[in-house]
This record gives structure tokens, C-alpha cells and sequence, in this order.
């Protein structure tokens, strides 16, 4: 089964923001994280749709917006996240006549490099924070009144 496919077939867009640490309401709304956002605007379901800034796509198209990666990482990101298995199946097996030819058609998930698993833990960090911040400030506007 290719990547994409199998991907898009198994995850939500939905899904892939409550993983990455999106709050997601019951409606599907929640504020969007390609801009800054105080009142939700994006929609999220299998595809996402931002009313404000104009974002718009499927689930790699997501994963790829919110960390700043190319869709094949993205894709491969969401399948080692969410452990989905994928072999790319370009020929038949009887046309692969070597072992080594039929090990190399088969699409292994890339190994994180230090910097990216850093990048990841920072976004979530300030993500965390932003959040609570945002709370900090409704409470004080709630009880100031």
C-alpha cells in the first residue's frame, strides 16, 4: 500500500491535531496554528478548513503546515506517529528477481535527527504555554469585571 494512501485512509485531520496537541471541540472548531488565533476559526474533520487566514487540506497538508516539513515527511511522520505499516508496491514480486531489489522497493519510515525531535519538543513546549497564557488572560478578563 503507497504512503499517501495509507495514510489518508487511517487518519483524520482531526485525529493528527488532538495528537499534536490541538484542543479540538465537539464542533470541530479550534483556533488555528498557522496564525495568531484567539477565537477559533479553523474547521477539522477528515480535511481542515481555516476561515480566517484561508488554510485549507487533507491530513498530510496539515502535518506538513504545522511542522514545517515536506509532505513525504509529513506522511512518514503521521505513519511512525500513528504506526501504520506501508510498503510501496511499484511491481508485481514476480518482475523483483533480486532479494536486494525487492528489500530497497520497500519504503522505510527516516529516523528522526536530534534537531527535529528538538524542534518537535519546543513547538509542544510553546504550544503548552501559549495555552495556558490564553487561559491566564480569560481568567483575569473574566474577574475583572
Amino acid at each position: 500500500m503507497r504512503l499517501f494512501q495509507a495514510v489518508k485512509e487511517r487518519i483524520t485531520t482531526r485525529q493528527a491535531a488532538e495528537r499534536y496537541g490541538i484542543t479540538v471541540g465537539r464542533n470541530g472548531m479550534c483556533c488555528c496554528p498557522f496564525h495568531n488565533d484567539r477565537h477559533p476559526s479553523m474547521k477539522i474533520d477528515d480535511r481542515f478548513y481555516c476561515f480566517s487566514c484561508g488554510s485549507t487540506g487533507d491530513v498530510i497538508d496539515f502535518t506538513g503546515l504545522l511542522f514545517r516539513i515536506e509532505p513525504v515527511e509529513a506522511a512518514r511522520k503521521l505513519a511512525e506517529d500513528f504506526d501504520i505499516n506501508y510498503e510501496y508496491q511499484g511491481e508485481p514480486n514476480n518482475q523483483i528477481k533480486d532479494r536486494k531489489d525487492r528489500e530497497s522497493s520497500i519504503i522505510t519510515p527516516v529516523k528522526k535527527t536530534e534537531d527535529q525531535i528538538f524542534n518537535e519538543k519546543r513547538t509542544k513546549v510553546a504550544r503548552v504555554y501559549l495555552d495556558y497564557r490564553s487561559d491566564l488572560n480569560k481568567q483575569k478578563e473574566k474577574y475583572a469585571k
